[in-house]
């Protein structure tokens, strides 16, 4: 399960990074770089700015990777105790969730992000926020339960 998780995510991040460098050449002078609350574009700039979203996006997968590899960069709650083979293995799995989530989020934004540049779309859509915040939320949510009993 983990394999296959790991190459939907990097899949994902190849996917991002290939659509974002392939429409370059045809993104206008104007581009959004900031999305209101409803997911309209509110503000906008020169296309040089979007870049920041492939490289944001390559260096949340590259410490989410990190993250997996060594658990002690994780961030637990208080009190969790990291020592127990159960924990060892609920650690890899939970990053590995988030990562894959946050993969589709910046794959999106930067898939939305050209389409709205190029007049194919018109922002986010507003399903973006709570659909994002769920993908975040429910996986946290989940793993924070199953660590629970590992409390010291």
């Amino acid at each position: 399960m983990l394999h296959i998780r790991e190459l939907f995510s990097f899949g994902l991040l190849l996917a991002a990074i290939g659509f974002f460098a392939s429409h370059w050449q045809e993104l206008p002078n104007r581009v959004p770089i900031h999305y209101g609350i409803s997911g309209e574009p509110d503000r906008w700039s020169s296309k040089d700015s979007l870049w920041i979203l492939p490289v944001v996006t390559l260096g949340a997968y590259l410490l989410l990777t990190l993250s997996i590899r060594f658990p002690f960069l994780i961030n637990l709650p208080s009190g969790v105790d990291r020592e127990q083979p159960e924990v060892k293995a609920i650690l890899p799995s939970m990053m590995g969730v988030l990562k894959l989530a946050l993969m589709m989020i910046l794959g999106y934004l930067i898939w939305a992000s050209v389409q709205t540049a190029m007049g194919q779309a018109n922002g986010l859509g507003r399903a973006f926020l709570p659909v994002s915040l769920l993908l975040i939320a429910v996986p946290i949510l989940y793993y924070w339960r199953l660590l629970k009993p590992y409390r010291k």
